[in-house]
């Protein structure tokens, strides 16, 4: 009899755990959310049906964390305009709203609660919110309650990214990322008593 030939799983401890979760954002690319399901990635990927949940509980799970990783990902975006660069506060804000923008009309999939996530996304707010605190004490910003300035400029990048994802853009020009370095200027210069240009 010949011998049955058994196809080697290539995944191998936490190997299964990124494939899933690779997988799933390339489903997030085309189709919504809730037409994921654990089975299906398996079936993808040529697992046996239990095999995700060594790694996830459930959908919801799976899901959290890719968002969390999205969070992660929106922070590097958001501070990478400004290293290796001296900027002032104020040029900072104007690079962490560009980044915010960048970042999340790349990856729109990424935009969905568990611990992780929920520091994920306070890390991002903070980030913002320690510039603008920086930026009061430099005496750049108005003096207004930092957190009024925070919501301020966290309220237009997000407002701005929501409306790219959603196509609601086509008359304000090709790039968002463009787009948002102008709105960050006229935002800046409404926070400060003097014209802010971007680094």
């Amino acid at each position: 009899m010949k011998p049955r030939t058994v196809k080697k799983n290539p995944y191998h401890h936490g190997n299964l755990r990124q494939a899933l979760l690779e997988q799933a954002l390339k489903a997030l690319r085309q189709h919504s959310a809730e037409t994921i399901s654990l089975r299906a990635l398996a079936s993808a990927l040529g697992v046996s049906q239990a095999a995700p949940y060594r790694h996830f509980a459930g959908k919801d799970g799976l899901l959290a964390e890719l968002a969390t990783e999205g969070f992660r990902g929106l922070l590097l975006s958001m501070i990478k305009g400004r290293e290796d660069r001296e900027l002032t506060p104020l040029q900072e804000l104007h690079a962490l709203a560009v980044g915010y923008v960048s970042f999340a009309v790349r990856y729109p999939e990424r935009n969905e609660q568990n611990s992780d996530l929920v520091e994920a996304a306070n890390a991002c707010y903070h980030e913002l919110q320690s510039t603008v605190r920086r930026g009061l004490d430099n005496k750049d910003l108005k003096q207004k309650p930092v957190e009024v300035l925070t919501v301020a400029a966290w309220s237009m990048v997000h407002g701005l990214a929501s409306l790219a994802i959603d196509g609601q853009l086509s008359n304000a020009g090709p790039d968002p990322a463009d787009l948002a370095d102008q709105l960050a200027g006229l935002l800046l210069e409404g926070m400060t008593r003097t014209k802010v240009r971007s680094a």
